[in-house]
């Protein structure tokens, strides 16, 4: 019998703190990291292993270690989520304007003149 496929969206959120806890080895500094306890973060990957019906992690004393499927899931959705944060890094870069913001005074101390002025490609339009 095949399983039914997963929603991705029911899967994200967990799995991107499966990646954080992944990429610091640690579930308490991958919560600090996203903001969450580290209650609420070592149950969304307890929620992600039981959406997808495996242990990804080996949990000690103090110390966590991948599984084999663990450690596949780790490589395939670190590698997905840097290249969508690269992608999307770069189309921001390519949309940012540069404002250069100057102060000067002009006479009366008291009144500084603050100047505006879009740089490089914006600024010959």
């Amino acid at each position: 019998m095949s399983r039914p496929l997963l929603s991705l969206a029911s899967v994200m959120e967990p799995l991107r703190g499966f990646v954080a806890v992944g990429r610091r080895m640690s579930i308490t500094v991958a919560a600090g990291d996203l903001c969450l306890t580290q209650s609420a973060l070592s149950r969304q990957v307890q929620a992600l292993e039981d959406r997808l019906g495996i242990k990804l992690l080996v949990r000690g004393h103090r110390s966590i270690a991948f599984t084999p499927e663990g450690e596949r899931l780790f490589r395939s959705a670190d590698s997905a989520i840097q290249q969508l944060q690269d992608t999307i890094a770069a189309i921001l870069g390519e949309h940012r304007q540069t404002v250069t913001l100057s102060a000067s005074m002009h006479g009366d101390w008291s009144n500084p003149c603050l100047c505006l002025r879009p740089s490089g490609a914006q600024a010959q339009r």
